[in-house]
């Protein structure tokens, strides 16, 4: 398995996903609804 190819836990997922967004954790938190420290769990 290629290092691309390995399992992502959701929150390294997350993380890729909003930094390919540029938002940061407090827009992404404003966004979904939730606090920061929610998204940091």
């Amino acid at each position: 398995m290629a290092a691309d190819d390995s399992p992502l836990f959701f929150g390294d997922w997350l993380k890729r996903r909003r930094q390919s967004l540029d938002l940061t954790q407090a827009e992404l938190a404003e966004r979904a609804g939730c606090s920061v420290f929610a998204l940091r769990k």
